[in-house]
């Protein structure tokens, strides 16, 4: 079962700015259908991974080892959740 997009506000946090705010709400609003889409494919361009990677160091603490970092270690929405360690 879906979840409110109160309960994911991490999405919101790490995606506002680089993907359209309306791709935003919908991947909180309908996070098991887009759980494993390529973040590519939901908008996110090659280029903004890496402001990714920072706002997860700067507003989650999440400290990235660059020698040992993959993309496809945060490839997909799941991916970066579990990267993160959040519900």
């Amino acid at each position: 079962m879906d979840h409110p997009p109160m309960d994911r506000p991490w999405i919101r946090t790490l995606f506002s700015g680089l993907l359209s705010e309306e791709t935003v709400t919908l991947i909180s609003d309908r996070y098991d259908d887009y759980r494993d889409a390529p973040l590519t494919q939901l908008g996110l361009e090659s280029m903004a991974v890496m402001g990714l990677v920072v706002r997860m160091e700067t507003e989650f603490g999440k400290e990235v080892d660059y020698e040992a970092f993959r993309l496809d270690d945060v490839s997909t929405l799941d991916r970066v959740k579990e990267f993160l360690g959040v519900d």
